[in-house]
Parts: C-alpha cells; sequence; structure tokens
C-alpha cells in the first residue's frame, strides 16, 4: 500500500524566512535597489508578492476586470488588408478569409487614414469586397474625416454586392481627436465631426459600433500605459458628451464606443492595461448613470508599432507572439497582429501569413479561447491592474479638471507628457537599461542590411512612403503626435556602417589572463556590435609591448584595453601611450571607469570609457563619426 504524502513535514515558507536568503544572496547589495524594479510608469515591481490576491468579480460580472463575458469565447480574428488598389486588396482579402479571418478591416487614403484604398466610391469597395459574406464576418471601418461618407458608401457597396448592410456586425471609427493627433490638422472642425458621429450613430443598427477611441496612437509616440489609459478615458467620456449633446442616452452612447489598445513589450502590464479599462470604463459609464450592460467595453488590440526594428527583424515575431498573448489572455474582442516587418517596409505573402497563423497557434494549438482570464487571482497581475487603474484614473481627472480632452489636445498638453516619456525611455535603451534584442543589446555582427520593399502606395520610381491624405486646408490644428519607433536612430547607425568604404574595427587588448580580461572583452564586443564595428578579438596578451605591436599591426581604428580596475594602472598609460607614440590617430578606450585614475588615464591619451552607465548609442554614433563613417 502506499504512503499517501503530504506536505506536512515541511516548514511553510514566509516572506520574512525568503527575504532573508535573498538578503543574505546579495552579499552586502541593497536588496530595494536590486531586486525592485521601476516601471515607465512609475509602478514598482516586487520581487515576490506576499499574501492572496483580493477577490475580484467573476468573469462577466461588473465591473469587468475579468471580461465582459462569464464563458469563455474567442476573439474575432481582424488582421488588417493591407492594399491601395481594390482589386489587390480583394486578393488579400480572400486569402486572409481562407486562413480564418474573421473580420474585414477597411480603410480609406481618401478618409485621411494611414494606407487604406485610394479610391472611396462604390465601385471601388464593391470590387474590394466581393466574396466576403456578411452574415458570418464583422466589419470594421475607419471612418477618418469623412465618416458619413464612408458610411454610406460603404452601406451602398454592400446592399449593390447582396447583402443587408443593417444586420452587418462591426464598428465605423469616428474618432475626430485621434483624426486631429495623428495628422495634426482636421478639414473640419471638431463639432461638425461630432455632427456626423452622431448621425452615423443614428442611421446605425443598434449592434454596430460607431465610436472609435484609438490609443494605440498613444501607444506609437512612445507613452507609458498610464498614459495610453488615461487619454483613452478622456477621449471616450469627450464623445460621450458629445452623443449627449445630440440627444443620445448614456447607454446609447457607451454601448457604440470601441476601444483599440496597443500590446507592448512588457507583457504583464499590457496584459493588465486591459483589465484596468474595463474596470475604469465600467466604473466611469455607471458614474454616468448607465447600466451594467453598457458599461462593458469593447476591446480591439493592436501589436505595438513602436518596439519593432528592422535590425534582426526576425525578433519582431516573438515581440508579436508576446503582445498577442498578452491580449487573448486578457480577453480581448478582437486582435490585430502585425506583420513581423510591417512597420519596416510592405510585408509580403509571408510576412502576411505568419502574422496570421499566431491566431490560429493560440487559438487551436494552445486553447486560449478555451479559458476565462487564467491570470486572475495572481497577486502579481492583481496588483499590477490596480495600481494601473489608479495611475490612470488620477491622469483622467486631471485632464477632465483642466477642461477635457478636447481642450487639452489643442493645447498640446498630452503631446508634450507623451514626448518626455518617450525621451525617457529612448534615454533607457541608448544606456541598455531597456532591451530592444538585436538592436542594443545582442546585436548580430554579420547582420546584413534588410531588403527594402516600396510601400503601397509607389509607383515606379517614386519614393517610398505613403502619402495617405490629399492636401486640404486646415479648419483645426493642433500638435501632431508623431508615429516613432524606438529602433530607429541604431538602425540608421548601422545603415551608415553599411553604406561606408570599410567597415571600421575594434581591436580588443585583453590583457592577462581569461579570467582577467573575459567579463570586460564580452561586454565591450556586445557594446561595439551595437555599432556595427567589426570585432577583433584574442585569447589575451601577457605584457603592454606584445599587446600594443597587436593593436598596431591589426590596423583597428579603435583599441579597447580590457583587464580589471586594479591591473589598470600599471597596464593603460603604458599601452596607450605606446599606441598614440605609433599611430596618435588610433582611438584608445578603456572598458571599465576606474574613478580614481580616470584623470590620469585621460592625460595618459585614453580618449573613451565604456560602462555599464555609458550611453552606448551615443558612444557608437561619436566614434564612428570620428573615424570617417557619415551619419
Amino acid at each position: 500500500m502506499k504512503q499517501k504524502l503530504t506536505l506536512e513535514e515541511f516548514e511553510k515558507p514566509t516572506y520574512e524566512a525568503w527575504k532573508a536568503v535573498a538578503v543574505e544572496s546579495l552579499k552586502g547589495a541593497p536588496f530595494e535597489k536590486k531586486l525592485f524594479t521601476k516601471t515607465p510608469e512609475g509602478i514598482v515591481v516586487e520581487p515576490i508578492y506576499d499574501g492572496v490576491a483580493p477577490d475580484a468579480a467573476f468573469p462577466g460580472f461588473f465591473p469587468y476586470t475579468r471580461g465582459v463575458h462569464a464563458e469563455p469565447r474567442a476573439w474575432t480574428v481582424a488582421q488588417e488588408t493591407a492594399a491601395g488598389c481594390a482589386d489587390k486588396f480583394n486578393a488579400r482579402l480572400r486569402a486572409a478569409l481562407e486562413r480564418g479571418q474573421g473580420a474585414v478591416s477597411l480603410k480609406f487614403r481618401a478618409a485621411g487614414s494611414h494606407g487604406g484604398l485610394k479610391e472611396l466610391s462604390v465601385e471601388a469597395v464593391k470590387t474590394a469586397l466581393a466574396g466576403a459574406d456578411f452574415s458570418k464576418l464583422a466589419l470594421f471601418i475607419d471612418g477618418g474625416v469623412e465618416p458619413k461618407k464612408v458610411y454610406d458608401v460603404v452601406g451602398k457597396a454592400i446592399k449593390e454586392l447582396g447583402g443587408n448592410d443593417r444586420a452587418v456586425a462591426g464598428a465605423i471609427s469616428v474618432d475626430p481627436l485621434g483624426a486631429l493627433l495623428r495628422a495634426g490638422t482636421l478639414p473640419k472642425t471638431l463639432d461638425e465631426l461630432y455632427a456626423e458621429m452622431a448621425d452615423v450613430t443614428k442611421r446605425s443598427q443598434p449592434a454596430f459600433r460607431t465610436v472609435g477611441v484609438d490609443a494605440a496612437i498613444w501607444a506609437d509616440a512612445g507613452a507609458n500605459a498610464v498614459q495610453e489609459l488615461g487619454y483613452a478615458l478622456a477621449t471616450a467620456v469627450e464623445y460621450l458628451r458629445a452623443l449627449e449633446k445630440a440627444g443620445f442616452a448614456i447607454d446609447v452612447a457607451a454601448s457604440k464606443i470601441r476601444f483599440t489598445l496597443a500590446m507592448g513589450g512588457d507583457f504583464f502590464m499590457s496584459l493588465a492595461k486591459v483589465r484596468a479599462l474595463r474596470t475604469l470604463w465600467a466604473q466611469i459609464v455607471r458614474a454616468c448613470g448607465g447600466n451594467d450592460e453598457s458599461a462593458k467595453a469593447c476591446v480591439h488590440a493592436v501589436t505595438a508599432r513602436w518596439n519593432k526594428s528592422s535590425l534582426d527583424v526576425h525578433v519582431n515575431m516573438l515581440r508579436s507572439t508576446t503582445e498577442a498573448t498578452a491580449a487573448v489572455l486578457a480577453g480581448v474582442d478582437s486582435l490585430s497582429i502585425a506583420p513581423f516587418d510591417a512597420a519596416v517596409r510592405k510585408p509580403d505573402d509571408f510576412s502576411r501569413r505568419i502574422a496570421q497563423n499566431l491566431h490560429i497557434i493560440l487559438r487551436e494549438e494552445c486553447c486560449f479561447d478555451k479559458v476565462l482570464d487564467p491570470a486572475g487571482g495572481s497577486p502579481y497581475v492583481e496588483s499590477l491592474t490596480a495600481q494601473l487603474a489608479e495611475k490612470a484614473y488620477a491622469l483622467f481627472q486631471d485632464v477632465e479638471k483642466a477642461g477635457g480632452m478636447a481642450a487639452a489636445v489643442l493645447a498640446g498638453t498630452p503631446q508634450a507628457a507623451v514626448a518626455a516619456v518617450d525621451a525617457e525611455k529612448r534615454k533607457l535603451l541608448d544606456q541598455r537599461r531597456m532591451t530592444l534584442v538585436g538592436v542594443n543589446l545582442y546585436a548580430n555582427p554579420l547582420e546584413k542590411p534588410l531588403e527594402k520593399r516600396a510601400c503601397c502606395c509607389a509607383k515606379n520610381g517614386e519614393k517610398s512612403g505613403c502619402a495617405c491624405a490629399a492636401d486640404v486646408p486646415a479648419v483645426v490644428s493642433a500638435p501632431k503626435l508623431p508615429r516613432t519607433r524606438a529602433a530607429e536612430p541604431f538602425e540608421k547607425m548601422r545603415e551608415a556602417v553599411w553604406a561606408a568604404p570599410k567597415r571600421p574595427k575594434v581591436f580588443l587588448a585583453n590583457m592577462g589572463p581569461v579570467r582577467q580580461h573575459k567579463a570586460r572583452a564580452d561586454f565591450s564586443t556586445g557594446f561595439f556590435d551595437v555599432g556595427g564595428f567589426e570585432i577583433l578579438s584574442n585569447a589575451g596578451f601577457k605584457d603592454v609591448p606584445a599587446a600594443a605591436e597587436a593593436a598596431l599591426a591589426s590596423g583597428a581604428e579603435i583599441v579597447v584595453i580590457c583587464s580589471t580596475d586594479d591591473t589598470y594602472p600599471e597596464i593603460v598609460p603604458e599601452l596607450t601611450r605606446a599606441i598614440k607614440a605609433a599611430k596618435p590617430e588610433t582611438v584608445v578606450v578603456l572598458a571599465g571607469y576606474p574613478a580614481d585614475f580616470v584623470e590620469a588615464f585621460k592625460a595618459a591619451g585614453v580618449d573613451e570609457f565604456i560602462h555599464v552607465k555609458a550611453n552606448c548609442r551615443a558612444v557608437n554614433e561619436a566614434l564612428l563619426k570620428r573615424v570617417g563613417v557619415a551619419l
């Protein structure tokens, strides 16, 4: 007979006991500094969460933190179909439908959207949508700055295709503030666009959402999760007021809003962002007098653009996988996964297929459509959700106190706040305290330039890039929200190296045995891989003359001395002088920053110091310029 196993013989672990062991393992390093991490949102992530998370309402119950549905259901596969020509749009749409697409995403260049169909006409839409069965598919339309015209044209096209436009499920995104932020100008006043929003809402069927709140535009500009949520809520309330002014009841107005959130590189923050939005929106709608049904947020998720790169471009697949997983585990209603190269060039059939296949993997292999809020109850996730919600609501209140979102956007206040956060994140990237794999860490020194493809808008002889809206007189203007990517400065640096007549070299003057120089040699290699330099390493030198001779013989423009702080006073001055005497233009770099000897080493000829606090991008750029690479 088998003996029943129990855990009674083991002492129940406590937070205090764990902390004591952790502190001991740090060997004197400060506990709070080493094991607690502060996010760009100002939220402190603890190394371990003690206790049990507070009870939350079940999924399907107010305030919907854990989801608006009481039973598992699949998200809508809403991949964007990018094509300027209607026939090409239709071909790509048909291919996507064969692979499980559940919605049609339709944009128009003439409507002020980025990209999209060139022509806003019934015939063009009929060609684009031919073969789509809208009794089974949802239709998501970007209304741009002509929502009424877009709604009428698409509706007529669906009728002429034999469908019932009043029975189509989905949404038309009327987002005047979003359009203003994307373009910096509007050809109509906000009140005129609010009137068109009300008109489309009045004529649409009850289940068709007509008001879009695109929070992803803030993420594209470098915003943190608090800003993305806070400004999304303030925008939604602005639209609620506009619809209320037009005569709509709160329950109707709230049920017409569809949020779009960007899933970023922080898995848990992205997951918590969706949960926090549902919580806050439910509370706001109830405070406005709405019922529990209208307080259910409709959330569309997109994979982030800000963290994508053309360097080691296939890493974008991993980033998108993390982001998409966070979205579906958080319970979004629909999801669009961008092809891994969409941010840097025109995607092809392969990259589009990989993106859509990810939906299939998450649904058919991972079975994530069979679970409800699996992260619910986790002390970390619940704590993160609560803290994020608290900070986002405080920001929302600040915007409201200052006169609302429209006034804030026209004044440029949120744009400036996001620019400051973006700058701070870029500073962390430059110092490699924030990581983009393949960009500022683990860069591939043998990588070749990514093949560029023309934008879908470009014709023969034209430059790549979209001229997505015709020039129209500006009636309203505001500071434009930039659409940026964190990797762009690093990409430009690497592109300059690829374009140079020859690749500049860095010689590692590794002094002493491997155990003496390896740590700093590895650090130096990774540091200069970011700049695209050719790294010349070795097993180490026993003395200064041998190191100097090898360094000079290598033909390298830059020599990095790698050893320990204890050995540097004896090695550095002699080696530096030997190199400079024979070849004065050689740049000598020291791996490390021995504070007591920095000035003496500079006097001996050391040009630069690299260390964990150094600005990796700035140092690489400065040295590339110094050795003749045109940036």
